[in-house]
């Protein structure tokens, strides 16, 4: 019956029924928590995070979040609080390079393994020893979008002493750097992946937070080097310092001037990036951010809508050298590299002015202690790429640079006998009024 023109009203049976329904739903979810947290995660004796090679995957850890209420952060957070409740956070996480995985992901970032070899044999003018049309290679920027699935996962299934900021929304992508170390992985390869504890910095605007990890093969040789920063906005701290470039802050140069400023000749490339990219990339890597695929999700964290992985920044800015021919697929060996000098008859030059230095001697191909990369990626982000958007990437090289030590960096100086070919890439708008990223890529020959 209707009284008065108002709604009928919802009789009690019905809502004790919704209720029931309701509560079963919850039991059955927290049963399902419950009886697969043996296998996404356990504690090991040292303390450490284990997260297995079978884990169940981010949507499940993602879930986990949401059900335990991790979605918000003490509003005066301190760097010094949150070193205190995680001084031995450490995650492990084994996993095998499957071949279908590998070919996805390179689909996804526009790697193209088959016709890049023929690029990389007239550019590089060495054979790498390796496979590439077979595509059996794992390119650099898939072993950092692994690590970030461990880290994802052990945020979820940390503590809240272990890990008492916010899980849900995940950190803006601030910057990162990848690094390979000895001969290239392939597909069907094993790689332990160790994640160390995090480093926290607060700033005015939020805190940073940077997640380093690290690859070793079953030879406990290293193979693989990256680190993470993120950054969560939170409310402004006004007796902290601004540092100037927190959480993607406008640099003092302008974006004209930073494109005008690359070295000529400037490779310019136009990418198409919609809704579509961003859902092939989160199936491809696993990572179900719903700040990437889900407009409102993005606008309630402070963005107009959904926005476009960092990590797919990073990974199709090298799939585009890779293709261009600036860049080999694979990394070449020692041996290949050191035979291609002396066919050549030169040892190569320093600062492009022909003179010749010392000629290498073979490095350990095999991890074997080597503290010296082949290969290192960094990149900063400036600002979100939107969905959709159309973006530029302006990239400049420097080719075949023989770099004695006298001119490397204090901190990791170079050995005479290495040069390295140096990439220099900006991610902008084709208006050239906004820089949504910045990075440099080095092949150490």
């Amino acid at each position: 019956m209707m009284e008065g023109g108002g709604e009928a009203a919802v009789p009690q049976w019905a809502q004790w029924a919704a209720l029931l329904i309701l509560s079963v739903c919850a039991a059955v979810v927290v049963q399902v928590l419950l009886a697969t947290r043996g296998t996404a995660y356990r504690r090991d004796a040292d303390g450490a995070l284990y997260i297995p090679a079978d884990h169940p995957g981010v949507p499940y850890y993602v879930l986990r979040a949401i059900l335990c209420c991790r979605l918000r952060c003490p509003p005066r957070l301190r760097a010094a609080d949150f070193q205190a409740w995680t001084p031995r956070l450490r995650t492990v996480m084994p996993a095998t390079l499957e071949a279908d995985r590998v070919a996805e992901f390179a689909a996804a970032c526009g790697y193209r393994p088959g016709e890049d070899a023929a690029d990389v044999g007239r550019d590089s003018g060495h054979d790498s020893g390796r496979d590439e049309a077979s595509g059996r290679v794992v390119p650099p920027t898939y072993l950092q979008a692994v690590s970030e699935v461990m880290s994802m996962a052990a945020a979820t299934c940390a503590s809240r002493a272990d890990w008492p900021l916010p899980l849900l929304p995940l950190p803006i992508h601030a910057a990162q750097t990848i690094e390979l170390f000895g001969e290239q992985l392939c597909a069907g390869d094993g790689v332990l992946f160790v994640g160390s504890p995090p480093v926290a910095t607060r700033t005015r605007r939020g805190m940073e937070l940077r997640l380093d990890s690290h690859g070793v093969d079953g030879g406990n040789n290293l193979r693989f080097r990256g680190s993470m920063t993120g950054f969560y906005r939170l409310p402004p701290d006004p007796t902290i310092e601004s540092s100037g470039n927190s959480g993607g802050a406008a640099t003092a140069a302008s974006p004209a001037d930073e494109i005008g400023a690359l070295t000529a000749p400037v490779r310019r490339h136009e990418w198409v990036v919609d809704a579509r990219t961003a859902r092939e990339y989160a199936a491809a890597s696993d990572d179900y951010n719903p700040t990437h695929l889900l407009p409102w999700c993005g606008r309630a964290v402070g963005f107009p809508g959904a926005v476009v992985h960092g990590m797919w920044t990073a990974a199709r800015v090298h799939a585009q050298c890779v293709a261009d021919g600036a860049l080999p697929y694979s990394l070449p060996t020692a041996a290949s590299l050191h035979a291609a000098r002396v066919a050549a008859g030169t040892t190569g030059v320093s600062g492009g002015t022909g003179t010749t230095v010392a000629p290498p001697s073979p490095r350990d191909d095999g991890g074997g202690g080597t503290s010296q990369p082949r290969f290192r990626m960094s990149i900063a982000f400036r600002r979100p790429i939107v969905l959709p958007s159309t973006v530029v990437c302006s990239y400049s090289l420097a080719d075949a640079v023989w770099v004695p030590a006298a001119g490397a960096s204090a901190d990791a100086p170079l050995p005479p006998d290495i040069g390295v070919r140096r990439i220099t890439f900006l991610v902008h708008t084709p208006a050239n009024d906004a820089v949504y990223a910045r990075g440099t890529m080095e092949l150490f020959l």
